[in-house]
């Protein structure tokens, strides 16, 4: 009964102790994605060895999209094509989408502006790459991601780029920094008469000096109390079994 009982207990603490560890991390106030933009807005985003701090995220035009409409995804090694840099993150649609039925005769337009911090804990970050995939049809419409990569110690812009259509685009920075921030616009124009343009998937990597996987202290932590509670498993079932 006193081996059941040791068990029983061992047990209840490795319980315990994994729910406090993932406790301590909802605290930290990082949002799991999938989720939609409208909650991820305003709050930080964990994927791999990057943190992301969504800062702002405004939708603008005559035909803005919802941000609850819009779906964070996080990209990493496998998905998302990222096999120029491990982690990063996805936005999936409609991002920004603008249509005319044939009758109008003004452009109609739809805008997201997005702000956010990259902070990467496993070497600086040398490149951002963009890839997105959209459509515009008709004359007048046109997609087009505008990209400015800054400096938050010095307000310095160190990088530039814009992304027309679908495609991709890497832009170098002028600094190889260990947290940067990102000015984004997304834009889309549905030209007069019967046109439409979209964007439906926008990716979002960083290349860096350093691409090897780190794990997270806190599974780091959780890895040892299992492994130090399976090994007390097994020398105590052998005991058990010698007896």
């Amino acid at each position: 009964m006193t081996r059941r009982f040791l068990s029983f207990t061992l047990l209840a603490t490795l319980v315990a102790a994994s729910l406090l560890l993932s406790g301590a991390e909802s605290r930290a106030g990082f949002i799991p994605v999938p989720a939609p933009l409208s909650v991820v807005n305003n709050n930080q985003v964990l994927v791999g060895d990057k943190t992301f701090d969504f800062l702002a995220a405004t939708p603008s035009g005559t035909q803005p999209q919802p941000l609850s409409g819009i779906t964070v995804v996080p990209d990493t090694p496998g998905s998302g094509g990222t096999t120029v840099a491990p982690f990063g993150f996805g936005l999936n649609g409609p991002i920004v989408s603008a249509a005319n039925s044939g009758s109008s005769q003004v452009s109609a337009t739809s805008d997201l502006s997005l702000t956010y911090t990259v902070m990467s804990s496993n070497g600086p970050i040398t490149a951002v790459n963009l890839s997105g995939v959209g459509s515009a049809i008709g004359a007048g419409s046109s997609i087009n991601v505008a990209e400015l990569v800054i400096n938050p110690a010095t307000n310095a812009t160190i990088g530039t780029g814009v992304l027309s259509g679908s495609g991709s685009i890497t832009i170098p920075l002028t600094q190889s920094l260990t947290t940067i921030e990102v000015k984004k616009d997304i834009f889309a124009t549905a030209g007069p008469g019967n046109a439409s343009a979209n964007y439906s998937i926008i990716d979002q990597t960083f290349s860096q000096g350093s691409q090897s996987v780190v794990p997270e202290p806190a599974s780091m932590a959780l890895l040892g109390i299992g492994l130090s509670g399976l090994f007390t498993l097994r020398r105590l079932f052998r005991r058990t079994s010698v007896a």
